[in-house]
């Protein structure tokens, strides 16, 4: 089952008549699977990426191998073993699921950001305070 905090997805291949049979893997894009997937293609990620919105199976095929290669190594030794899965499940289906992939490890939103104060973060002075002030003090009686 893939932990969505920790940007994994789930592809679930169902079997046509023994739902028993059906087929799980999680996904997951690691560093090291990416920079891997970059030498072997001596390409950029963006450049994968584009290449990817441009239609071309070649670098489709080595972003699911590389999302796969985290917990499902022994079960995809070649690229090959990963095209077959591709038309297993579907391309529409696998698409589906990497687009859910990207989404879910895309940076917040600058109105998702984190905020100004907050744990780790230092605190904001309160307004009329400190070197710059022209509060005055109260004098005591």
């Amino acid at each position: 089952m893939a932990n969505a905090a920790r940007g994994e997805v789930d592809l679930d291949i169902p079997h046509d008549t023994d739902p028993d049979k059906a087929q799980h893997y999680t996904l997951f894009l690691s560093t090291n699977a990416i920079c891997e997937m970059q030498a072997r293609t001596k390409q950029t990620y963006g450049q994968i990426l584009r290449s990817i919105e441009d239609l071309d199976y070649t670098n489709f095929r080595e972003l699911v191998w590389a999302a796969l290669k985290r917990y499902h190594t022994r079960q995809f030794p070649n690229v090959e073993k990963v095209g077959d899965l591709i038309d297993d499940a579907t391309r529409w289906r696998v698409q589906t699921v990497l687009v859910q992939l990207f989404l879910l490890n895309m940076p917040p939103k600058a109105e998702e950001a984190q905020p100004e104060v907050g744990p780790g973060r230092p605190m904001a002075a309160p307004d009329g305070t400190g070197n710059g002030s022209t509060s005055m003090p109260v004098p005591t009686v």
